[in-house]
């Protein structure tokens, strides 16, 4: 049973480190498609330092900003409401779609950013249910179990901004698409 896991992580690794390499070596990636493709372990390292720094005492508490926290995951939400909004109105005229369609591809891109959501909805509210447990751990908590769990807020946090900020960047790219002029191609020919 443990093996059939093990071959499930290999696989899943190897699928990761081959689109980290293409990511590389491809020339026509957009930088944020480059960084998307490695941000979790970005935002892992980030949690960790942040960890130890609070740990190592550079931070006064983490309890204070609790509230902000939430505060700005209740913002994310609105902004992730607002999104599905948008996307849900533009899948019929956008010139991204209307284009996409003549290829089928529309029905992917669609599903594709709708799923995207969702899992950015649900990761900011796992996010705000943590919060909250973390105001209820005491402070007298076992040093390990303290820096795990801080590493897994804030990993939800940033993984939180990461998602919106995606999100919002490839939305907008697809609500100002334009489709290449046809003159300018004959013109390269």
């Amino acid at each position: 049973m443990l093996t059939k896991h093990f071959k499930y992580i290999r696989k899943v690794s190897r699928k990761h480190f081959n689109d980290v390499k293409k990511a590389i070596e491809r020339k026509d990636y957009y930088w944020l498609d480059r960084v998307n493709v490695v941000h979790n372990e970005l935002i892992l390292i980030f949690c960790i330092v942040f960890s130890s720094f609070y740990m190592c005492g550079k931070f006064l508490s983490i309890r204070n900003s609790i509230s902000d926290t939430i505060t700005i995951s209740s913002i994310i939400l609105g902004v992730i409401g607002v999104l599905i909004g948008l996307l849900i109105s533009m899948k019929e005229d956008s010139t991204f779609f209307v284009n996409a369609a003549k290829v089928g591809k529309d029905d992917f891109f669609y599903k594709s950013l709708m799923l995207k959501l969702r899992n950015a909805f649900l990761t900011n509210l796992f996010f705000v249910v943590l919060t909250l447990m973390l105001n209820l751990i005491l402070p007298a908590v076992s040093f390990l179990l303290k820096s795990t769990f801080l590493i897994f807020w804030s990993y939800l946090f940033l993984k939180t901004l990461w998602q919106v900020m995606y999100l919002i960047i490839l939305i907008t790219k697809i609500i100002t698409y334009e489709p290449p002029k046809e003159n300018k191609l004959r013109k390269k020919s």
